[in-house]
């Protein structure tokens, strides 16, 4: 049921037209650079905003400093810096940014870490 005035929910937060999804930033780090054009590729074929992307966690720290991404979609194992220091620093200068990990190499020690 639209909220009288408004013809959905997003009108009424962010004004006639603007649906959510576009105002989201989303950085995303991993260190396959396939794997980040296919997030990518996907996430603005559903008119999502990239704002950016890493090859590694010392590099997702200083692009999420600079950028202020809403969404960090963030790999784990990565070189120079993996995915759970990277968190930890991202939370540090970004603390409004919401952290997913995406991974495909999971193991009992890294999901403890990542809490």
């Amino acid at each position: 049921m639209p909220i009288t005035g408004y013809s959905s929910i997003d009108d009424h937060l962010f004004g006639a037209g603007a649906p959510y999804f576009l105002l989201t930033k989303i950085l995303v780090v991993d260190d396959h650079r396939g794997v980040r054009t296919m997030f990518r590729s996907l996430l603005e074929k559903h008119s999502f905003e990239v704002c950016g992307e890493a090859p590694n966690g010392k590099e997702a720290v200083e692009n999420a400093r600079k950028l202020s991404p809403d969404i960090v979609l963030l790999d784990i194992c990565m070189p120079v810096m993996n995915g759970i220091e990277a968190a930890h620093e991202i939370r540090r200068v970004v603390p409004a940014a919401k952290i997913v990990f995406l991974t495909t190499a999971v193991s009992a020690r890294w999901a403890e870490a990542s809490h």
